[in-house]
């Protein structure tokens, strides 16, 4: 304990000059920052827990310029700080007794820019810090149709790294980016992407920003969608809003998906009987056509619940209560899958049952 102590006050100390030189450049740009603050709540449904960090910055939209991210990447590397961003926390999962996390915290303040988002025949730009349902009205003003976000939560940032969507449709987030605009931090220069011209920029529930994570800041998304008119727009989203919410008649209140759906076409062959004996033929239609990720969690787990966390019954997204915390989630996951093994004989499990959530490791943090 002693020596973790003497660690952790000699980095504040190596660390200090470097970290109170960028907040001057911060404060010259206006952009909001607190030295060594104790940030909670970081997941939005989870019981809030406490996280210190040397430096946690807010980035309003307007804000993120290549010299901001030039001064943020050059104390990184004068500070040994790796560079950590955020969205909106639904997919982020921090343990209760983290510590202090070891690194620059940056977050996107989620309001949306007053200029202009159409910026041609179809094409709406929006920084990456907009909160998807901000995006998906400001689009519907407009008469466009970008009702595939609608009820998604969190960031349009996140919903490009995650590539957020609609599963059972199979319509995501990908058929929609037009343009990537983000900063990268190896080369400290902005770049840009243009995703349908990248081979497998996007997969399920991925793409290259989380195969490589920390290594850019997305700045600027561009997507082009159908004009069908307000009427049609707000039709649209209506109806998307109401599939979304028949799914799980509390689905706001949850923390979302926790697993890909998507399942090896090799063990889905092999588990399908099994898993329409348990399930009943006309629940496992309605839960989907074909075997997803989550027939296998309601087949094993649908009755399980730790301290308020549980499996949705219709369509397996992960509820929690008031008081739950991300503890409680990893019991809960870690009966969940025991009971896979058991009941479907399947071993290795993360070779095929993915995750979408982010973690914030223990390794990645030092505690005092």
């Amino acid at each position: 304990m002693l020596a973790g102590c003497l660690e952790a006050e000699y980095l504040r100390v190596f660390r200090q000059e470097p970290l109170e030189k960028l907040g001057g450049a911060l404060d010259s740009m206006g952009v909001r920052y607190s030295l060594y603050p104790t940030l909670t709540g970081l997941h939005q449904y989870l019981s809030p827990c406490s996280v210190r960090v040397p430096i946690a910055i807010t980035v309003e939209p307007d804000q993120s310029s290549p010299s901001l991210w030039e001064f943020i990447c050059e104390t990184s590397a004068k500070t040994h700080l790796p560079i950590k961003i955020v969205g909106g926390g639904t997919n982020l999962y921090v343990p209760d007794s983290i510590g202090e996390l070891n690194s620059i915290f940056i977050r996107f303040s989620g309001k949306t820019p007053p200029e202009e988002h159409l910026i041609g025949a179809g094409l709406l730009r929006f920084s990456a810090g907009t909160r998807t349902a901000c995006a998906v009205r400001r689009a519907m003003d407009l008469g466009y149709d970008m009702s595939t976000l609608a009820g998604i939560p969190g960031t349009m940032g996140g919903a490009v790294c995650n590539n957020a969507g609609i599963s059972d449709k199979g319509v995501n987030t990908a058929d929609l980016v037009e343009r990537i605009e983000t900063f990268n931090f190896l080369t400290g220069k902005k770049t840009a992407f243009i995703p349908k011209e990248i081979p497998g920029f996007f997969g399920q529930r991925t793409s290259l920003f989380r195969r490589i994570p920390d290594k850019y800041a997305i700045t600027e998304v561009v997507v082009g969608l159908d004009h069908v008119g307000f009427n049609e727009a707000r039709e649209r989203v209506l109806r998307r809003l109401e599939k979304r919410k028949a799914k799980d008649m509390e689905a706001r209140h949850t923390a979302g998906s926790f697993y890909s759906n998507r399942i090896p076409d090799e063990i889905a062959q092999a588990i399908e009987p099994q898993l329409k004996y348990i399930l009943r033929d006309e629940d496992f239609e309605r839960v989907g056509s074909r075997v997803l990720a989550r027939h296998v969690i309601l087949a094993a787990a649908r009755d399980l619940s730790v301290k308020g966390a549980y499996w949705t019954p219709n369509f397996a997204f992960l509820k929690v209560g008031q008081e739950t915390t991300t503890y409680d989630v990893f019991q809960l996951i870690d009966e969940t899958e025991e009971r896979i093994r058991q009941i479907f004989k399947l071993e290795h499990l993360d070779s095929w049952l993915h995750q979408e959530v982010e973690f914030l490791k223990q390794q990645e943090c030092y505690t005092d």
